[in-house]
């Protein structure tokens, strides 16, 4: 399993002894790997510069109960050769200084322990993806001896530095940033797996995630010591192209962010559910097909399987979609008038309109839906705003959807 996070390790006594490590795999995994600097030679393949966030669980030693566990951040910040040092800090205020070096995807560290007393630690761990390791270590301060396994993850946002190919299970616990020029590669059957609230997929550069009917790409949330809701969901941010097929995309709070002025967008047979919002456009128009819009919503104020917004005029089309349980299916607002969204040859279960113009920031726009199942032919009109259904269907369009 890969992961984009990152934790470090601390030791805590009942008045204070404090450590923190940055490691990944214990070390009874560690294998062939550095077990210290002068064995690291390879060059560094990931950068730990950032915020991290440890949790320790204790395995031996004399200061603490074995499976004691707890947590700590740390500042870290990395050379080019693959030198790093930081400082950890608890909520009670404890402070140690890290050192080490990442050589390949290995790291090894020493913590040296400044208060409540001094005191030394080693260890080795191994970064999965640059953004989440786990590994282990030990040593001992004025209190005693003290061993633990380590995971840390990152919480600031993290860049890839090269196009990548994620297959397997890929965890995200912060941003991660696909820059322009690079391509991010989704195998099908993948599984993105975001962990915390924060996590995100921000495309600034190329995606490709394309399924097929019998291997779905699943982006979905799995959250960590307390986190609850939802998760940010996918970024396309000025993207310069992006194609997502046979995808679901589950409990985000916006499933596709669509921003700026992104290039070829494609989006077909794919499922949002029980996100707030499945698609949330504020960019360039877009043409989109096959999608499901399942059970989108949110308390307060609401959610929509198709959100459109943006400060400049718009022209958008969704064809052969299912909207199913959303609390609102499609809803459209801007600044500017004259704003339209085309639906065409889908089928919405709901049994009810729930398409939305938004009346006090929009003018002059018009939803339009035609060869569509599941509304009544009507011309509705509210101020300068109209919804329109033409020539329904009497019986569900088979084709509709993403077909899972």
């Amino acid at each position: 399993m890969k992961s984009i996070a990152q934790k470090s390790g601390f030791i805590l006594l009942s008045l204070a002894v404090f450590t923190a490590v940055l490691s990944c795999g214990s070390q009874s995994d560690k294998g062939t790997g550095p077990t210290d600097q002068t064995d690291c030679t390879d060059p560094p393949a990931y950068n730990l510069s950032g915020t991290w966030s440890m949790n320790v669980t204790v395995t031996g030693g004399s200061q603490l109960q074995a499976g004691t566990q707890f947590e700590v951040m740390a500042v870290i910040a990395q050379a080019d050769g693959g030198e790093f040092t930081g400082s950890t800090q608890t909520e009670g205020g404890l402070t140690a200084e890290l050192s080490g070096k990442v050589c390949g995807s290995d790291i090894v560290f020493t913590l040296t322990q400044n208060a409540p007393c001094a005191g030394t630690f080693r260890g080795t761990g191994s970064l999965q993806n640059g953004f989440f390791f786990t590994g282990s270590y030990s040593g001992k301060d004025c209190n005693g001896t003290l061993a633990a396994d380590v995971e840390a993850m990152i919480t600031t946002p993290v860049s890839l530095t090269a196009s990548a190919v994620w297959s397997g299970t890929t965890d995200l616990y912060s941003s991660v940033v696909v820059p322009p020029g690079m391509t991010l590669t989704i195998r099908p059957g993948a599984r993105v797996r975001a962990r915390t609230n924060i996590a995100q997929l921000v495309i600034l550069g190329n995606l490709s995630a394309k399924g097929t009917p019998d291997s779905v790409i699943v982006f979905d949330f799995d959250p960590v010591r307390g986190a609850s809701g939802f998760w940010t969901g996918v970024s396309l941010r000025s993207a310069e192209s992006a194609e997502m097929e046979h995808c679901r995309v589950r409990d985000a709070m916006r499933g596709i962010n669509l921003s700026g002025d992104s290039g070829d967008i494609r989006a077909r047979y794919c499922r949002f559910e029980f996100c707030r919002y499945g698609v949330l456009n504020n960019g360039k128009p877009v043409r989109l097909d096959h999608l499901s819009f399942v059970e989108n919503w949110y308390p307060v104020p609401g959610g929509a399987g198709y959100y459109r917004t943006g400060d400049d005029a718009y022209a958008d089309t969704l064809s052969d979609c299912v909207f199913d349980g959303n609390a609102c299916d499609a809803q459209i607002m801007g600044r500017e008038g004259g704003n339209s969204l085309r639906i065409e040859g889908s089928n919405f279960m709901n049994g009810v309109n729930t398409l939305r113009v938004d009346d006090v920031y929009t003018e002059n726009s018009t939803i339009s839906v035609t060869g569509s199942f599941g509304l009544l032919e009507m011309d509705s009109t509210t101020g300068t705003n109209r919804i329109v259904v033409t020539e329904p269907l009497a019986v569900p369009n088979p084709a509709a959807g993403c077909g899972f």
